[in-house]
């Protein structure tokens, strides 16, 4: 009376509705996944468009001082640090407000369009047939 009730029998149709639910819940996962790192890149962004305007002042301070040292000391080398504020303040603001994001997309793009074996995982990509496999021998291991 109780061995239809110990002996595990599930069917095809149940299978099926699980490893469709599975899917789906990976799929949401994925889709989860990604909208949190676009959430963490636009956070990042208004973070640095926020301290640009702090970074650019504070290069303007120290190139006001190195030009009136020089001035003073009558000494042409000191403006020289002057370059580097310059540009690191350019490349902020081309951080912030610029085309840099796009730049790296693009060329991330063109370098897998190149050579995608370049960046492949050893042994392939992960498929879901391989999570069920090591979810099976972890199972039959226990």
């Amino acid at each position: 009376m109780g061995a239809a009730w110990s002996t595990p029998s599930v069917s095809q149709k149940d299978i099926d509705r699980l490893s469709v639910a599975y899917d789906r819940q990976i799929s949401d996962q994925i889709a989860l996944n990604n909208l949190q790192f676009e959430q963490k890149r636009a956070f990042e962004l208004a973070r640095n468009r926020e301290s640009i305007g702090w970074e650019v002042m504070a290069a303007s301070t120290v190139t006001l001082a190195l030009v009136v040292t020089a001035a003073l000391l009558k000494n042409k080398f000191m403006g020289v640090p002057i370059i580097a504020l310059v540009m690191g303040a350019g490349y902020r603001y081309d951080k912030c407000y610029g085309d840099h994001d796009k730049e790296i997309r693009d060329c991330a793009e063109r370098l897998l369009r190149e050579d995608r074996r370049r960046f492949e995982m050893i042994g392939g990509p992960i498929t879901l047939a391989e999570i069920d496999d090591r979810i099976l021998s972890k199972e039959r291991s226990y």
